[in-house]
């Protein structure tokens, strides 16, 4: 947070002496977390995988933590300090975040589907002149 932001926050707390202490430290924090939010983004990168399948992620600095909002749809494991092995375990979403060292945070939202290349190939291979594309319930319609 950068210093106008919290010099801000401390003008608008000594303004509001009068309020109760419970609502005072109420907006102290709101303000914090609004100075804090506005400073960093919270985008998330998509990413999408299939079960049984790993995926080996190259991060660009130096990772202290991982975690995943559903170890049963993803595992996260850390191969080096930047390197991130992913490994989709059951059908679903889950979101992953990555803390490097330096405190950064990155945030992946992570789908898991089916494989359906081995029924795409046996569609084709027994209607050849037919086209047939199936898709699992959580793709787009086109």
């Amino acid at each position: 947070m950068n210093g106008t932001n919290f010099s801000m926050i401390k003008r608008n707390v000594i303004q509001q002496r009068s309020l109760p202490a419970r609502r005072l430290w109420t907006l102290v924090a709101l303000g914090l977390t609004l100075g804090m939010g506005a400073g960093f983004g919270q985008g998330a990168e998509e990413l999408r995988m299939t079960v049984g399948k790993s995926v080996v992620i190259d991060y660009p600095s130096d990772v202290r933590q991982i975690s995943t909002s559903n170890p049963d749809v993803l595992d996260a494991s850390p191969v080096t300090t930047r390197e991130i092995l992913l490994h989709g375990k059951g059908l679903g979403n889950a979101t992953m975040v990555v803390w490097s060292k330096t405190g950064e945070r990155t945030f992946y939202n992570v789908t898991v589907d089916l494989n359906l290349d081995p029924l795409r190939k046996i569609l084709k291979d027994s209607f050849p002149s037919e086209q047939i594309t199936p898709d699992s319930s959580r793709d787009p319609f086109p």
